[in-house]
């Protein structure tokens, strides 16, 4: 779900700091997600956009799926791999 912050005319001041303070005190993004920037062939993008659209999902969970899918077969194969957590 997407969240945006609404600027209004009468007091773009006010709603500014709000916005801001809303961004950096409460976070719009507060998972526990890693970020990582990728970057792809735009060919290959638009591919992986049209799959994830038929699947009835975004690009980054559609790369989601298909990461998890790939560890699953690489555990299956050669083990668990261990991890700091």
């Amino acid at each position: 779900m997407r969240q945006y912050c609404v600027i209004f005319p009468f007091d773009y001041t006010l709603t500014l700091n709000f916005c801001q303070h809303f961004v950096m005190e409460v976070g719009i993004m507060t998972d526990n997600k890693s970020r990582f920037t990728l970057r792809v062939d735009p060919e290959l993008l638009e591919k992986l956009g049209y799959i994830a659209e038929y699947e009835g999902r975004t690009k980054n969970r559609e790369l989601e799926q298909l990461i998890k899918r790939r560890i699953r077969d690489f555990e299956a194969e050669h083990g668990e791999i261990p991890t700091s957590e």
